[in-house]
Order: C-alpha cells, then sequence, then structure tokens
C-alpha cells in the first residue's frame, strides 16, 4: 500500500484558534488522537507525526506557513518522502458548503480558499484529494474575511467532534480498500443529502395519496 500524507489547514496563533479558517487544524488533530500521536513535532515548517498503518506510513501534517503559504509546507514534504500528489488528502474549510456538510473529490480547482490556491501553485497540480468541511453560510452582513477569521458561535463548535467522528470514519473506510463506498457514506449524512431524501419521500407519500 502507498503512503499518505494528510494536511490540516488553517493558521497559527492564539488569535485563530476556534475560527472558521482553522477548521482544517480541529480536525486533523482528531485523526491524530485516534492515531495515537501528538503533532508536537516541528518539521517541513509545520507541525508533524506519522504512524503506520496496514504497512503504509501516513503523515499528518499543519503547516506553520499561515494559511496563504501552505503550499510552501506541503511541496517541502512531498518532496522529501517522494509522494505525488495522489498519495495527499488535504482537509480545509469552505464557506460555500453549509456547516454539518462534507465534500470529498479526488482532484478539482482550489476555488476561492487561498491555502488551496498555494498548494496548487507549490505541486503544480489540481489532481490531489481534498475533504471540504462545510462552514457557510457567510451571513449578509459579514465580509469573507471577516467571517473566515471570526470564531465559530458555541452551539456550532459542540457539533464538531461528530464531524470530527465522520472524517475519522471515512479515513478508516478509504484505508480499508473501498474508497467508493467510503465516499458514499461520507456524503450520505450530509445534511443536505437528507434533506434531499427527506423532500423525495415526501413528494413520494403525496403521489401515493392520489
Amino acid at each position: 500500500m502507498v503512503d499518505r500524507l494528510i494536511v490540516g489547514l488553517g493558521n497559527i496563533g492564539r488569535e485563530y484558534e476556534d475560527t472558521w479558517h482553522n477548521l482544517g487544524f480541529y480536525m486533523l488533530d482528531a485523526v491524530a488522537t485516534q492515531a495515537g500521536v501528538s503533532l508536537s513535532q516541528i518539521k517541513f515548517q509545520a507541525f508533524f507525526a506519522h504512524y503506520k498503518q496496514d504497512g503504509r506510513t501516513v503523515y499528518l501534517m499543519k503547516p506553520t506557513t499561515y494559511m496563504n503559504n501552505s503550499g510552501v509546507a506541503v511541496q517541502e514534504a512531498c518532496a522529501y518522502f517522494k509522494l505525488k500528489p495522489e498519495q495527499l488528502l488535504v482537509i480545509y474549510d469552505d464557506f460555500e458548503l453549509p456547516f454539518g456538510d462534507l465534500r470529498y473529490r479526488d482532484k478539482g480547482g482550489a476555488g476561492t480558499h487561498n491555502g488551496m490556491k498555494s498548494i496548487v501553485r507549490a505541486l503544480k497540480s489540481e489532481n490531489f484529494p481534498r475533504l471540504r468541511v462545510g462552514a457557510g453560510p457567510i451571513p449578509d452582513y459579514m465580509s469573507i474575511v471577516d467571517f473566515v477569521l471570526s470564531k465559530i458561535p458555541p452551539a456550532k463548535r459542540q457539533q464538531l467532534p461528530e464531524l470530527a467522528e465522520r472524517i475519522k470514519t471515512f479515513i478508516a473506510k478509504a484505508d480499508s480498500g473501498n474508497a467508493a463506498k467510503a465516499v458514499g457514506d461520507l456524503h450520505a449524512h450530509n445534511l443536505t443529502t437528507l434533506k434531499k431524501l427527506a423532500q423525495r419521500e415526501a413528494y413520494s407519500a403525496k403521489r401515493e395519496l392520489k
């Protein structure tokens, strides 16, 4: 099995703790805790750890470069371990997804996310897996910058452990060899997916009554 590098995006510093832009950091900390490792080592301009799983090495990192230069740390680690872009998994916040939704893609553009733009530039590739953590919608009275750097409300912070569990389950299933099922199961629990299913069921029930 091939090795993997899982990257959580965010900004270092107490002023950025519990902000929307640090959702990637939060989720990676949860992955590290489950694996029984601590992201305490500084390596490749990042908080770094690694563990063995089913014959492969899984590397974990939280870049200390600040969000807009995340690609510097990622490229350095990939070059050292001779990892291809396809061996990455980048976890980051996305205000274009509603809070509670998780979306996986194995490649694609960076969108509006500056951390992802930096990684695409550094790797000269968009062909790497990513897991978007819903942070939206942005309130009408806030700018994008003000929103992503604002604190996550306490009620929503209480839901983060549940989202982290879904991510940990997804990674475990994907690594077990059935990536397609892992992705399907991940998306099936999204609030938007459940809402669509409820609407379909309600529509079907109405038709049966006619």
